[in-house]
């Protein structure tokens, strides 16, 4: 059975923790005939072909599944479905508590909220979620894509129809961790892993209460939602915010004073990680998105890349009202998420332009390998200065995946490889100059969410202002360029 994921109270439903409520019973009664619970996540903007493929095939994958197999997806349902499905009680329940869906633009943040929430790289979706129990902390996923999902839900229809079979005697047993590890393994067994990525993680909460975080999220923006039910979701938010921001601080305090070039550590990449999670979820609360600081962006800037712009700035904006408020308190508060997000913007930017282009100067072949690791290809690279420690412009990061050095690092190379007769095409030494000063600016304000200070809300502004310049000067032009002749 498929049920299409457009409005919030079903999102709340699935994920909704709290016993003798009426969610819980009503979400109870409408998914415990089913075994298996698969759910895709996908983002309809950036995921375009395989959004029209679930789409346009919904209801022939809603008949193929069967009756042990219950789907979730991103997607509106077709006429037919609509048709045939609203005389169940619970999807009547679903699609009439509220009118209002989710837009594309929520789609998509919800879909990357999801996959954060989960632990689930955003760079890997689509990916289709697997488990028995949405009451246990462990989940199977595998990627997904338009050429390859019919065939997974074939295999994973039959899986359900087996792994009914085998706990067809008690419906509890085969909701408990061990029927689920017997449900992993004939996973693996089933070969769902068509498209180069998979895993199976555990949380440290169960799937409902992780998933629950960013409902709450969502439904204190959402009037259509009972005023009652809004009000509760506010005091969970306020609650998961301090909870996260608490985590935050305690990732910082863990830091080494000297944290040097704090992106190569690993303790870095979690503060990243946990920093983009809130940003995404403060996000979740915006009914509505100010597009003035933006609009220049939009023709010169990655479609995600201004994503994660708009988030900054919401999330610093957000932050931003607890100062106003208290404005004893404006040097006493973290804004770390937001310049985690305004630092990620030129990161991933520099990292698809001129450090692309850098790559292919020092060996790796464009485009076939444009923002991927070249096998077999060792590019070691030292900044032309005393004791300049070696860069690795190929260190792969999976099968096809290229881990990009930090942008301190590229910098340097930037910076003292590259001669004034040697530039990127059409660039002046005016502009490179330019590039470098502002370059060197980043990733130092990038270091510095890592210690243990607090970052402030000037600082914040300082990282915006240097993407403005970038702008103005039109050095983002100059870089979309290369990413176009990189791609070509």
């Amino acid at each position: 059975m498929g049920v299409p994921v457009t409005s919030y109270t079903i999102l709340r439903a699935l994920a909704d923790n709290e016993p003798k409520s009426y969610e819980y019973d009503m979400a109870k009664m409408a998914f415990e005939p089913f075994d298996v619970f698969a759910f895709f996540i996908h983002d309809p903007v950036q995921n375009r072909q395989f959004h029209q493929k679930m789409t346009g095939d919904f209801y022939r994958f809603h008949s193929m599944t069967g009756k042990n197999l219950c789907f979730f997806a991103l997607v509106n349902p077709p006429d037919i479905w609509e048709q045939r499905a609203v005389h169940r009680e619970h999807v009547h329940f679903f699609r009439t508590w509220e009118s209002d869906t989710l837009s594309a633009a929520k789609q998509s943040l919800t879909a990357s909220s999801l996959a954060e929430a989960l632990d689930i790289p955003a760079e890997q979706l689509p990916v289709l979620v697997i488990t028995n129990n949405f009451q246990l902390k462990s989940f199977y996923w595998v990627q997904t894509c338009a050429e390859h999902v019919t065939e997974q839900f074939a295999r994973l229809t039959a899986v359900a129809n087996e792994f009914q079979e085998q706990f067809a005697y008690s419906v509890n047993e085969g909701k408990t961790a061990e029927a689920q590890r017997i449900l992993f393994q004939m996973l693996d067994d089933a070969g769902l892993n068509l498209c180069n990525g998979y895993g199976k993680e555990s949380l440290y909460q169960n799937m409902a209460a992780a998933l629950s975080d960013i409902m709450d999220f969502i439904a204190v923006s959402d009037r259509q939602i009972d005023a009652y039910v809004r009000k509760k979701a506010e005091r969970k938010v306020n609650d998961t915010l301090h909870r996260l921001l608490a985590e935050l601080n305690s990732l910082k305090q863990k830091m080494p004073q000297d944290v040097g070039d704090a992106e190569e550590r690993e303790e870095f990449l979690q503060l990243e990680s946990l920093s983009l999670k809130i940003s995404k979820y403060i996000a979740l609360m915006k009914k509505k998105t100010d597009t003035e600081d933006l609009f220049h962006f939009e023709h010169v800037l990655e479609s995600d890349t201004l994503e994660i712009l708009r988030i900054g700035l919401q999330v610093t904006d957000y932050l931003s009202q607890y100062t106003s408020l208290k404005p004893t308190q404006m040097n006493r508060f973290d804004f770390t998420p937001g310049l985690i997000c305004l630092t990620k913007v030129f990161e991933k930017e520099i990292n698809l332009s001129v450090v692309q282009w850098l790559r292919k100067i020092y060996g790796i072949t464009l485009p076939q390998y444009y923002n991927r690791y070249q096998p077999d290809r060792q590019v070691i690279v030292a900044p032309q200065i005393p004791d300049g420690k070696p860069i690795d412009l190929n260190q792969p990061a999976g099968p096809v995946q290229w881990r990009a050095p930090g942008i301190g690092q590229s910098e340097l190379i930037a910076r003292f490889n590259i001669k004034a007769d040697n530039l990127p095409p059409d660039w002046s030494l005016q502009h490179w100059s330019y590039l470098l000063d502002r370059w060197k600016k980043t990733a130092r304000y990038r270091n510095r969410a890592a210690h243990t200070e607090l970052v402030t809300l000037d600082e914040t502004h300082e990282v915006k202002n240097i993407l403005l310049d970038l702008h103005k000067s039109g050095i983002f032009q100059k870089m979309a360029a290369l990413k176009k002749l990189a791609r070509e």
